[in-house]
């Protein structure tokens, strides 16, 4: 937009956007009607027209032959609407193919199938320490001058206990057994989740099938359209394909042409319009079973229905392991998703709720589970995603496979030398445990140093703090030369009844050391939550600049800075919706 403008070009309808996340078709068609109407009165002369889709003949359905307006509707419909599919065939004698050894590089195509070797809870009251709420200030290290600004004292708790209000919330750790994939702290892991079963029972009994039925087990025509990386139908229902995800209209507007009852068919095409009745409806987030069990006169055939399906997507989880601190393995965290709908009905992430059923080899302790039956641990399809505007300074060029002393062009020393501000919020700690574990081992191979690195960890109750013993290790040696960490700041949300404390309330607290490590420190600055929460600690650090800059700046000049933050690569950001 801002291109045609510079070449001279005069906009006849305003420029609109979508959030795919709220009522983006709503937004669509009311841009759609409006640039319409504003094309007829720029162009009265020219007729808007669709273009005509040409018919070819379509075998009716049995069931219609006798409906001649509802008959000549459905026709219609197919004719304009209905994709071309691959017949569903399957061949007896095939034989189903056995992955053969695993070789990269590893993609989404080709994922890395990775045993699951532990699965552990990590909230609760194991993140306590000595059932003591009260925290001790110690005195703030001086940073840069020692004007009175700079001796702001800074809490450091010696202890992080209290009662969860809510035994739902779950928060796991998984470690996989991954030799062959390399990564650094800030990479992403792919998860290339499966759709449960009840869900793939309830398609297919929509369809018409039984769940039993030895055809779903048999090597199929629609294997090609998976490109070959399944081949029954029930494990392309299971990996493959989208069960979860509510229909589009452009989906619903084809699955209109299979309804036998004219009323459904009517309200099916409603839906396809995409318009207020769409957005009302996703309101419940139905899946296709519920959508196919609401319009049972719909009568399609089952693989027909998933070429019509959305690919199901990989879900991407932050690294919380350092390669070197944990060789051959990868540890994500991440919080179960378990929600209710406006009206009413419960939802659960497909992916967390996934990972959460997997079954581990090893125990807690690390000791082998035996069992009385055979029990073989899950495999987890994954892969890895570099993320390299989220790593420590100078591991964007730092290679994991040379000497530390002979990088190319890097320096060893970088990750260690600088000051390091951080905000987690909730599960989103899952990198800087990545860090730590990466500083740990340079710190014993290249020697401490002494710098400044302050984490502020954002969650409900002092039972959601998880790595809290960790971390409580890494800031409880009495030298500071010795500490990781100069101070870890915990906020927490819900720990008092009626009073909610952000880690932007927090910030206000602390503003003249932060202020402290950004101008005086040049502090990199890491944010890892929600996409709300980095919004507010971003726009916290501006008012800290705005309040504590010598200079009389306005709130959009210490915007900018913040912004020029980000541009010089100071400010780094890994956020989830």
């Amino acid at each position: 937009d801002r291109t045609f403008q510079l070449l001279g070009a005069q906009r006849l309808a305003p420029m609109a956007t979508c959030d795919a996340l709220n009522q983006q078709y709503k937004s669509y068609n009311e841009w759609e009607e409006n640039t319409i109407e504003t094309l007829k009165k720029a162009y009265p002369h020219v007729r808007l027209r669709r273009t005509a889709v040409k018919p070819t003949p379509v075998q009716r359905p049995v069931s219609l032959v006798n409906s001649n307006e509802y008959t000549d509707r459905q026709v219609s419909l197919n004719v304009s609407v209905r994709p071309t599919f691959i017949p569903l065939t399957f061949d007896s004698n095939a034989e189903i193919k056995i992955p053969s050894q695993q070789t990269g590089p590893f993609t989404k195509e080709n994922p890395f199938y990775a045993t699951v070797l532990q699965n552990i809870e990590l909230t609760g009251a194991h993140n306590n320490f000595d059932g003591s709420s009260a925290q001790q200030e110690q005195p703030q290290p001086v940073l840069g001058n020692e004007s009175p600004r700079q001796r702001k004292r800074i809490s450091i708790p010696s202890a992080f206990s209290s009662t969860s209000d809510d035994e739902h919330h779950s928060v796991r750790l998984i470690v996989f057994d991954a030799p062959d994939l390399s990564h650094l702290p800030g990479d992403h892991v792919c998860i290339l989740p499966e759709n449960t079963v009840a869900n793939v029972n309830g398609v297919i009994l929509a369809c018409g099938w039984q769940t039993g039925n030895e055809l779903l087990n048999k090597p199929c025509s629609l294997a090609g359209y998976t490109q070959n990386k399944y081949q029954t139908l029930r494990q392309i229902l299971t990996n493959y394909v989208d069960l979860t995800t509510p229909l589009r209209p452009h989906v619903l507007n084809i699955l209109a042409t299979y309804a036998t009852d004219p009323r459904q068919q009517r309200e099916i095409l409603e839906l396809g319009k995409g318009a207020q009745r769409y957005t009302d409806w996703l309101i419940n987030e139905p899946t296709v079973k519920e959508t196919l069990e609401q319009f049972p006169s719909v009568q399609m055939n089952l693989g027909e229905l998933i070429q019509l399906l959305p690919q199901l997507q990989p879900r991407y989880y932050s690294v919380s392991s350092s390669s070197r601190f944990h060789p051959n393995q990868i540890h994500i965290s991440f919080s179960v998703v378990s929600y209710m709908t406006p009206r009413g009905v419960v939802r659960k992430g497909v992916c967390t709720n996934y990972l959460q059923q997997t079954l581990p080899k090893l125990s807690e302790n690390g000791q082998p589970i035996v069992t009385l039956w055979k029990r073989e641990p899950s495999r987890v399809r994954l892969f890895i995603s570099p993320n390299p505007h989220f790593r420590l300074p100078g591991q964007d060029i730092l290679s994991s496979s040379l000497p530390l002393t002979k990088n190319a062009g890097g320096d060893a020393y970088l990750p260690l030398n600088c000051p390091l501000l951080m905000f987690a919020v909730g599960s989103g700690i899952a990198p800087f445990r990545a860090f730590w574990q990466e500083l740990q081992v340079l710190e014993r191979q290249l020697g401490s140093v002494q710098v400044e690195r302050v984490l502020f960890m954002g969650c409900r109750t002092p039972n959601d703090f998880i790595y809290a013993m960790e971390l409580r290790e890494l800031t409880s040696k009495t030298s500071r030369h010795d500490k990781l960490f100069t101070a870890v700041i915990p906020v927490y949300s819900r720990e008092k009844m009626g009073v909610k404390r952000y880690i932007q309330d927090a910030m206000l607290t602390y503003e003249d050391m932060i202020y402290s490590l950004l101008n005086q420190e040049n502090a990199f600055i890491y944010m890892c939550g929600s996409v709300r929460s980095c919004q507010g600690i971003e726009s916290a650090l501006a008012s800290i600049v705005q309040s504590c800059n010598e200079y009389d700046l306005t709130l959009t000049q210490a915007n900018n800075i913040i912004k020029q933050y980000k541009e010089d690569g100071r400010v780094k950001q890994d956020m989830f919706g």
